[in-house]
């Protein structure tokens, strides 16, 4: 709702719609229900059916973000849309063209962080995993804890290596950058999820995609769901910076 009134506030000729949609949640529904609940959302409302029509919606417009979870939620069906045009593209469909304009992602899991590649860092030592074990909001023992509760035991190798869990190890030859729509990442600098945010967003400068990397540092894990925090005032003005970016 602040978001809402920021985007209006700031810029009330843009015409959007927020949409906030739910998804299956643990600990009754493992990986990947959650992937697929965010999947089905997004083609509807990309596929230009009555969804769309109802909310007003441009299929070719579509901006998809969240907060932890959603982002790699957000995450998941991005990589799922460059999957599918990859295939379009060897099947010489040329009408399958992309349909996500935008992500926007705070605190994002990139990683299993039974996977996580310290080697990336100067030394595991100073790493976000080891500094922030005893965080206020997500200490790294919790962060596993959902992990756990996420993936099914019968299937957990696979599951954590997946590319929809773990996207940060996705090689480069198998991604696409034409697919991958324009990224901003908001990284909370005292955050067991910092350094694969920043990790991340590194990867995809790297591969050529324009990224924006916000860090907000000193805030633990999700802090913009503090509204009153000066900080989730600064957040929200980016959020819609961000917003006007993507949309071009």
């Amino acid at each position: 709702m602040n978001l809402c009134s920021s985007l209006l506030q700031a810029s009330p000729s843009l015409e959007v719609a927020v949409l906030n949609v739910n998804y299956r949640h643990t600990p009754e529904f493992k990986f990947p229900s959650q992937q697929c609940d965010a999947w089905a959302a997004f083609s509807s409302f990309a596929s230009g059916g009555s969804l769309s029509s109802t909310y007003k919606i441009d299929p070719k417009r579509i901006l998809m973000g969240g907060t932890s979870a959603g982002a790699a939620l957000s995450i998941a069906t991005a990589i799922k849309d460059m999957r599918r045009q990859q295939q379009a593209v060897a099947q010489k469909d040329i009408q399958q063209i992309s349909r996500l304009q935008g992500l926007i992602l705070s605190s994002s899991p990139t990683v299993h962080p039974d996977l996580f590649p310290f080697v990336s860092l100067r030394a595991k030592e100073v790493s976000s995993y080891e500094q922030f074990q005893n965080s206020g909001v997500l200490p790294t023992p919790r962060a596993r804890y959902f992990y756990n509760m996420y993936i099914a035991e019968d299937d957990e190798d696979t599951s954590k290596r997946s590319e929809l869990v773990s996207p940060l190890l996705i090689p480069n030859e198998s991604w696409e950058p034409s697919f991958w729509p324009r990224t901003s990442i908001h990284v909370a600098g005292a955050d067991a999820f910092r350094d694969e945010g920043i990790l991340f967003a590194e990867k995809l400068q790297g591969l050529g995609i324009e990224t924006k990397l916000r860090i907000h540092r000193g805030y633990p894990h999700a802090f913009e769901r503090f509204p009153s925090l000066v900080e989730s005032e600064k957040w929200r003005a980016q959020i819609v910076d961000d917003i006007k970016w993507l949309l071009g």
